[in-house]
């Protein structure tokens, strides 16, 4: 809220888009959840088949689609892993642009204030970013093969959606955490205790996802890439409107 009241925009508006989230999110949950259970009740032998199904939304598919469902499993992939991009690159465009140092471009790069400002300035968040992705993936002692089947590639993608999401995120603590330091006359101390409980159960949850499943530490190197593409692609949006908005 915070942040958001700095950055110009109504704390309103956060509650709008707070409130919208949790009732579409539950709305889809709760109809996804009906269809399953309707399917398994009326055309796959009951409850007990979708207790025994080690994958019900695949089954399902099967039953109504056929066996080209994998296609439609795939382009759901796709498109889910295309939002969690999409969330992602949004993310990290606000905390560059608004956040941490504002307007940055080549100049004020080689005029830098210290190492916070080098590390959190565009160039910096991308190599940050790529460096602890090649990381989690070298630390890894081995990586499961890629995935065969249309669940297989939705779980793929559907996890790389999510690590984006929570890198994300962290670095959105990270960078709340500097606008307190900065501001910490006005800022209350359960503000900061809020970035820092964030902070550490996005930490965590990473780090149970990539220890806990061989193929997470693919997802999370290509996550980190997506990442970096879109800060790449922030940087240059940021440089051509600088250079060639006159034009």
């Amino acid at each position: 809220m915070t942040l958001s009241s700095a950055n110009g925009h109504s704390p309103r508006l956060m509650h709008q888009a707070l409130t919208a989230s949790v009732i579409i999110s539950g709305i889809m949950f709760v109809g996804v959840m009906a269809v399953i259970q309707y399917g398994f009740e009326r055309h796959l032998g009951g409850l007990s088949a979708l207790a025994m199904s080690s994958n019900a939304l695949a089954d399902l598919a099967r039953h109504y689609i056929g066996g080209w469902s994998t296609v439609v499993f795939e382009f759901a992939a796709l498109g889910s892993a295309f939002a969690g991009t999409v969330a992602a690159i949004t993310a990290c465009s606000n905390l560059l642009r608004h956040i941490v140092t504002g307007y940055v471009n080549d100049a004020s790069i080689l005029h830098g204030k210290g190492i916070l400002y080098y590390i959190f300035s565009p160039v910096g968040i991308t190599f940050s970013i790529l460096f602890q992705q090649y990381i989690l993936v070298a630390v890894m002692p081995g990586i499961m093969k890629s995935p065969s089947g249309g669940m297989d590639v939705y779980a793929f993608f559907g996890t790389v959606g999510a690590i984006c999401i929570m890198i994300s995120y962290l670095l959105v603590q990270i960078s709340a955490l500097v606008a307190f330091y900065k501001h910490r006359k006005i800022i209350g101390w359960w503000e900061i205790l809020i970035a820092f409980f964030g902070l550490g159960f996005i930490a965590a949850a990473l780090f149970s996802c990539i220890c806990h499943d061989g193929r997470a530490a693919v997802c999370a190197l290509l996550a980190g890439l997506w990442m970096a593409c879109g800060a790449m692609v922030f940087i240059l949006m940021t440089w051509w409107k600088s250079n060639f908005s006159s034009l």
